[in-house]
């Protein structure tokens, strides 16, 4: 454990977070790139209408999300430029994430093509770890020694 510092956990930190979020950045593109290979919608019609379905829940919790993970990565790319306190924007930054995981998670379950009951209960579960930490982090008073 001593070799690991700060800065090397921000430095991944950094590198699975603009990874994961070039590739979600790209998801919708998923869904209409295989219209074009589609005889009855154009991938241009595909794509106002997702973005304009507001009659499926798994839809708006998808654009709420996706919105929500604009704004994260916004925000980390310019967090020095919005001239905050370190620990404001690490509670914006915590906060935000924790919207996009909960909304997105629900957007999966609530999608449903790519789960069963196994990996909802996993989803679940991964999600409400992953709050408690972040709350015990934020809500819990550390002793320094």
């Amino acid at each position: 454990m001593k070799q690991i510092r700060m800065v090397n956990v921000v430095a991944i930190h950094r590198f699975i977070g603009y990874t994961f979020i070039s590739v979600i950045l790209l998801h919708p593109f998923f869904i209409i790139i295989p219209k074009f290979f589609d005889n009855g919608v154009t991938p241009i019609d595909a794509f106002v209408r997702l973005i304009t379905t507001f009659s499926s829940t798994g839809v708006i919790l998808g654009l709420i999300a996706y919105t929500t993970m604009l704004v994260l990565m916004i925000t980390a790319f310019f967090r020095f430029k919005l001239h905050l306190k370190y620990k404001t924007w690490r509670k914006l930054h915590g906060y935000l994430t924790l919207l996009f995981v909960s909304v997105a998670t629900w957007h999966v379950v609530n999608i449903g093509r790519h789960s069963n009951t196994s990996f909802t209960v996993y989803y679940v579960l991964m999600v409400v770890i992953g709050v408690f930490y972040l709350m015990r982090t934020y809500l819990t008073k550390t002793v320094k020694k």
